[in-house]
């Protein structure tokens, strides 16, 4: 089972988050971006993968409206809700905040 953890920066920033939530607390999601790639076809019809974006995991938030069966699990006092690639086996996770945005590691 893979270990999910928030930084203590990344914390500092979600609690102003949520502070700021009308009505209930919100959700904080991660979720796995998959690789973006174009295909195109080589003059000989061969195939030619153009990649645009590697994949990549997001950090967002939700409203508790649209978990849409989803349960959130808690991490360090939030409520969490992760979304895996099919491939991903992963040992620890981190939600950090870096540059302005929150970041898995």
């Amino acid at each position: 089972m893979t270990t999910i953890t928030i930084t203590a920066r990344a914390a500092v920033e979600i609690r102003k988050v949520i502070a700021s939530d009308d009505k209930e607390r919100s959700v904080i999601a991660l979720v796995w971006e998959g690789a973006r790639a174009d295909l195109k076809r080589g003059a000989d019809g061969e195939a030619i993968w153009e990649r645009q974006a590697p994949g990549q995991w997001r950090v967002i938030r939700i409203h508790p409206s649209e978990l849409k069966g989803h349960i959130p699990i808690q991490i360090e006092g939030f409520d969490v809700i992760t979304s895996w690639p099919k491939h991903a086996k992963y040992d620890r996770l981190a939600i950090d905040f870096v540059n302005g945005e929150l970041v898995v590691i």
